[in-house]
């Protein structure tokens, strides 16, 4: 569980929040009141969520279908090796 939390933060630092960055920041570049401030405040986490999830889920569910495939894989060997 320890390496799916190191590869999922790894993911949202890199793959999330980096290449959300410069968006928010031209937006930030060009805004000319509070309210455009606030409106790629919003944009920005909102594309962090949205990227967090859709992607985050999708690597989840490839993590479990291969800790799944893996003790299969086990529990068929060992199973194989008790009837030796």
């Amino acid at each position: 569980m320890n390496h799916f939390d190191t590869n999922f933060q790894y993911y949202i630092m890199f793959e999330v929040l980096e290449v959300s960055w410069p968006d928010f920041s031209n937006e930030m570049k060009v805004a000319k009141d509070l309210d455009d401030i606030l409106a790629a405040h919003e944009k920005y986490l909102h594309s962090i969520v949205k990227l967090s999830i859709r992607m985050g889920l999708r690597s989840c569910c490839s993590y479990l279908r291969h800790l799944f495939v893996q003790d299969l894989f086990v529990f068929s060997l060992f199973g194989m090796l008790q009837l030796i």
